[in-house]
């Protein structure tokens, strides 16, 4: 029993001295090629013998190819027997590439005070393979109302070749009872600018649509094949068009800067012809900002006054005058002082020289009604405004013909006169001979 101990005793012994014996080395994980490497502890330093961690000068960092940084080494936790060191980066790397981690000597080290030889690890990254799917959409797709309609668009992302195929159609009815199959056609054209080639498709159903109705369009699966192989799924659009509504033109009557008894500017007083509302689609903060620019080239923003309209967060105007009040705006672009009723502060600013009021910047409605709104028919009455502390008001304001809205009688927006009549150009009424 004497010997067995202590042959057990003299094996211990000589294992203990030939780890003492053996240098302090590392491997890393992960080896060979990966598709990423993440920064939570992916890469992992494993060494023959328990460690301490001293942070070299400039910390551990690695680099790419090019020698360039692309993360930084962060922290470095340990197993219980800090024989595994994960190793925490402050950035994921999934970009294809040779990367380097070096490991300067003295980083690591052993109770006993050997330290870890400068050790560098490889990694080579092989990038994923992206796939591109191809995309489509309508122009219908966030129609709620229309005037009319004759043929609806699909258009297409990431589509280098459109095929239609045989014997499938789309389809539309409409509430009053009528149904139409349609044609789908590929239209095809090229960039005059760049050359770039843009292929369509246009849906259409024999005739303009203009009777008031809901309308129902089907485009089925497998009407049109995208880049030789992927058929596009069903779509279903629905949209109405509306009757016919009469638009009084818009017109500003007078502009009217307030001044306080500071001789500031508080306010700017707009008297319009009817009602107006301040606002655009999506109802971005930007759509209700008036800009007022001084003579050095300074734009202090200018707010609508209360009240909102809590429903549509549209800015209401009551009656027909608009009040602008300079507001101070946060980085959002919205304005962030307000009184202990949750109404906006002004911000009086001194009236030196002149000031030029731009109401192009601004989305006008009026005409409020739920056909007009549906179908984004409100106008705005656009140009610059210029005056100074002696002006009392604006009387009878011309807009300026550059960036004109222009209305035809019926009330449709059109982009140029192109024929005799009489339009309505920025509010006022034109004869066209």
């Amino acid at each position: 029993m004497r010997k067995i101990t202590l042959f057990l005793a003299m094996m211990v012994a000589m294992i203990t001295t030939a780890m003492a014996q053996e240098p302090l080395t590392a491997t890393a994980s992960p080896q060979g090629t990966v598709s990423k490497i993440w920064g939570d502890g992916d890469v992992t330093i494993t060494f023959n013998k328990p460690v301490e961690y001293t942070e070299p000068e400039g910390g551990l960092k690695i680099v790419n190819a090019n020698n360039e940084v692309v993360s930084n080494v962060y922290a470095m936790n340990f197993n219980t027997d800090k024989t595994n060191a994960f190793v925490m980066l402050d950035n994921s790397i999934d970009q294809g590439g040779t990367y380097t981690l070096t490991i300067p000597a003295g980083t690591f080290t052993t109770a006993e005070g050997e330290s870890l030889a400068e050790t560098t690890f490889t990694f080579i990254i092989e990038a994923e393979e992206v796939v591109v799917e191809p995309e489509w959409w309508t122009d219908f797709d966030y129609a709620s109302a229309v005037k009319e309609f004759s043929k609806i668009t699909i258009n297409f992302n990431n589509v280098t070749e459109v095929k239609l195929n045989e014997g499938v159609a789309p389809y539309l009815y409409t509430s009053s009872g009528a149904d139409y199959e349609g044609t789908a056609e590929i239209k095809t054209t090229v960039d005059e600018k760049d050359g770039k080639t843009s292929t369509k498709i246009e849906i259409s159903f024999g005739e303009t649509f203009t009777k008031e109705a809901t309308y129902y369009v089907n485009i089925p699966a497998g009407l049109f094949t995208m880049n030789g192989s992927v058929n596009n799924e069903e779509k279903n659009l629905q949209f109405r068009i509306n009757a016919p509504v009469d638009v009084t033109p818009l017109e500003i009557l007078s502009i009217t800067p307030k001044i306080n008894e500071d001789e500031q500017l508080e306010e700017i007083e707009i008297v319009y012809n009817q009602q107006v509302y301040f606002g655009n689609q999506d109802n971005s903060w930007s759509a209700y900002v008036v800009y007022l620019t001084d003579s050095n080239g300074n734009k202090h923003p200018m707010w609508q006054k209360d009240p909102y309209d809590p429903i549509t967060w549209i800015q209401v105007i009551p009656a027909n005058t608009v009040v602008l009040i300079p507001v101070k705006l946060n980085d959002s672009g919205s304005p962030y002082e307000q009184n202990e009723y949750g109404q906006l502060m002004a911000s009086p600013i001194t009236l030196e020289g002149e000031y030029t009021l731009n109401l192009a910047e601004v989305t006008v409605r009026y005409g409020y009604d739920k056909a007009l709104w549906d179908y984004n028919a409100g106008g705005a009455v656009t140009g610059t405004y210029t005056f100074d502390k002696t002006t009392t008001a604006i009387d009878a304001v011309e807009a300026e013909t550059e960036n004109a809205v222009i209305f035809d009688l019926t009330g449709r927006r059109v982009k140029e006169i192109s024929n005799a009549g009489i339009y309505i150009v920025n509010g006022v009424k034109k004869v066209v001979k």
